[in-house]
């Protein structure tokens, strides 16, 4: 099942929401929160299909995009907390 919205910001912002989520799922961090049932852009309530097309695919360049931002990150927090961690 996937949720989806007509809007125009629904169709910007979700592919890059998408792609960070595989990127969390790719290093096991889990979304336990509840799943949104109005759009956050608009505010009307979110359509459900269970096919694959409003999916948009990642693409190579959105992929080593999310790779740097997760290198970044990791640079930050060990020169915040050396490798070991907190």
């Amino acid at each position: 099942m996937r949720v989806y919205c007509n809007c125009e910001d629904w169709k910007l912002s979700v592919p890059q929401i998408v792609s960070a989520q595989s990127l969390s799922w790719a290093h096991s961090m889990k979304y336990t929160g509840k799943p949104f049932r109005f759009c956050p852009w608009c505010a009307q309530e979110l359509k459900v299909t269970d096919g694959p097309e409003e999916v948009k695919p990642i693409s190579k360049e959105e992929i080593e995009k999310l790779k740097s931002i997760a290198k970044s990150l990791k640079n930050v927090y060990e020169k915040s907390y050396g490798e070991e961690g907190y």
